[in-house]
């Protein structure tokens, strides 16, 4: 709990909105954010792509949506090796003020497990997320962002 209070405290000092996520996805975001279901996104103006990345004991599914200044995305951890290494999303976007790069969300309960993950920015662009693994002594990831 600890690495996520220290991410949320990271996150809001560069600005960034941290979104808790439920067990329905994407539907923590509000009710202007597109949910899961592509054509009532594209209905509604936003665009949106599928993605995932995949790394020795992790993998990451992705949702990616966007709207003018607007960026959504939701998807899954998957822990899939017996390591002792957390699976974990790396997102990276372009902000107002930059560029963001960071640890967003892991998934803390082990091999064989899954957990929800999202993020909403109210200016993003160019979004991009990999799969990582991460321990004490340090974090791996996918070579590529997808």
């Amino acid at each position: 709990m600890h690495a996520l209070k220290s991410i949320g405290i990271a996150a809001a000092s560069a600005g960034l909105l941290l979104v808790p996520i439920t067990a329905a996805g994407a539907a923590g975001l509000g009710p202007s954010t597109p949910q899961t279901n592509s054509s009532s996104a594209a209905a509604a103006g936003w665009s949106c792509r599928d993605t995932s990345s995949t790394i020795t004991g992790a993998k990451v599914t992705a949702h990616i949506c966007w709207k003018g200044t607007q960026v959504s995305a939701s998807g899954r951890i998957y822990d899939t090796k017996a390591d002792h290494h957390k699976a974990c999303v790396k997102v990276h976007y372009v902000t107002r003020n930059g560029v963001a790069t960071w640890l967003a969300n892991c998934d803390e309960k082990g091999a064989g497990t899954s957990s929800a993950w999202g993020h909403g920015e109210p200016y993003g662009k160019k979004y991009w997320i990999k799969a990582c693994t991460n321990n004490w002594t340090g974090t791996k990831c996918d070579a590529h962002w997808r």
